[in-house]
């Protein structure tokens, strides 16, 4: 369902997301676990082959139906994501897709009736891509230092007659690190940013949520 319009997106000049919400009494629950066993391919040795290792995980699947007040019954479909619900409870969802995606992970769970909440930190990084985003930070930042070593490298050796002494090789030290940081964290900072700006929005559908349950309590 969409969110009052005010609610319903979140864009400025880093992001745009739009976020979508149901809300309803819980029809049915179910609950139940995965196993899945990962296997590394096998290795020759010697003529013989052999796997290396062998380990599992564990996921826990769940899936509750909720009827809204337009009379709909619609399916929450949660991994390894623990909101206890019992039939007849008031429970909401909120989930965000990014600009240029067509589905995005659930951020927020609600159990109206009992009151418990979770805040899904992972399905905000991901929606906003952090771990991508990490990765290419962190490329970045090695890039400039490995760039301004090269730079302060060449200057040394064109100006400085003793391009190998200590002090030349500590400069080249000191530097190239520096620049990598500052530009790590400044991608960070935007990052951040981002972040907040994400859950702040989310805190008002929040508050529109619980009037929305209050509403539906008292009707």
């Amino acid at each position: 369902m969409r969110l009052p319009k005010e609610l319903a997106c979140l864009q400025n000049d880093k992001i745009a997301i739009d976020f979508f919400h149901e809300i309803g009494r819980v029809i049915g629950e179910k609950k139940w676990s995965e196993t899945h066993v990962h296997s590394p391919n096998a290795v020759i040795s010697n003529g013989t082959a052999y796997v290396p290792g062998v380990s599992s995980s564990v996921t826990t699947r769940c899936e509750i139906w909720l009827k809204n007040a337009l009379g709909e019954e619609v399916p929450l479909q949660l991994s390894d994501i623990d909101l206890p619900v019992r039939e007849g409870q008031t429970v909401s969802a909120v989930w965000g897709i990014s600009s240029g995606k067509t589905s995005g992970p659930y951020v927020f769970l609600k159990n109206h009736t009992s009151g418990q909440s979770i805040t899904l930190n992972k399905g905000i990084v991901s929606m906003l891509d952090g771990e991508k985003r990490t990765k290419l930070g962190c490329l970045a930042a090695m890039i400039v230092g490995v760039v301004v070593f090269i730079i302060l490298a060449a200057l040394v050796k064109a100006t400085s007659p003793n391009a190998t002494s200590p002090s030349a090789a500590t400069w080249l030290l000191v530097f190239a690190p520096i620049a990598a940081i500052m530009v790590s964290r400044k991608l960070s900072a935007f990052y951040r940013e981002e972040d907040q700006l994400v859950r702040k929005h989310l805190e008002s559908i929040k508050a529109h949520l619980d009037t929305m349950a209050a509403k539906e309590a008292q009707g």
